[in-house]
């Protein structure tokens, strides 16, 4: 039974910790919402429900995921993948199949990145209106986009990802997400 909860055969410390790690990251986001409500049309209306909404059809969308994958793929299979959601359409119907979810899966993740990018620019520049960022984050194109200040950060990203290089990709994300979680965790 504790073989399918820690296939890495962690100490239970490290495990306590990753997963503290985790929960938390799984939240950052959610403070994107009211730092993005200048863009959304009706936000006193719109931001509460999609918060709610989104949130909740994420955490159904989650555990059903998980459940099914977990019941479909065997734990040490699973352990070793670094694409599970395209190895259980593999499982399901053929490899090519897993191969465009896997696709679908990294397209929607540099959706993701997009999307935090617009929130970067957008705490920035209200960061530099209030004067508690450099001006250069206030600046914007004819568009109303602060392109400076997406660029800036976006050099930043790109430094500290080099900064933590790891020789496999689970060392990588969890060096990155270790990072993230302890620079919004100080003020």
């Amino acid at each position: 039974f504790m073989n399918a909860w820690n296939p890495h055969h962690d100490t239970t410390m490290h495990s306590v910790s990753s997963g503290i790690a985790l929960t938390l990251w799984a939240f950052l986001g959610i403070e994107s919402a009211g730092a993005n409500s200048d863009a959304v049309e009706n936000p006193e209306r719109n931001v509460p429900l999609a918060v709610l909404f989104g949130t909740g059809f994420a955490a159904i969308v989650y555990i059903a995921s998980t459940g099914v994958i977990q019941g479909i793929i065997p734990n040490s299979e699973l352990a070793a993948s670094t694409a599970p959601f395209g190895l259980v359409f593999s499982h399901m119907f053929n490899p090519t199949v897993g191969n465009i979810v896997t696709l679908a899966a990294v397209i929607a993740c540099i959706g993701s990145l997009l999307g935090w990018q617009f929130t970067n620019a957008q705490v920035s520049k209200a960061a530099a209106d209030e004067g508690l960022f450099p001006k250069i984050f206030a600046k914007t194109n004819k568009a109303g986009v602060p392109i400076a200040g997406m660029l800036i950060m976006l050099a930043a990203e790109i430094l500290l990802a080099v900064m933590t290089i790891s020789p496999n990709l689970i060392s990588q994300f969890n060096a990155l997400l270790n990072l993230a979680v302890f620079i919004n965790m100080v003020p």
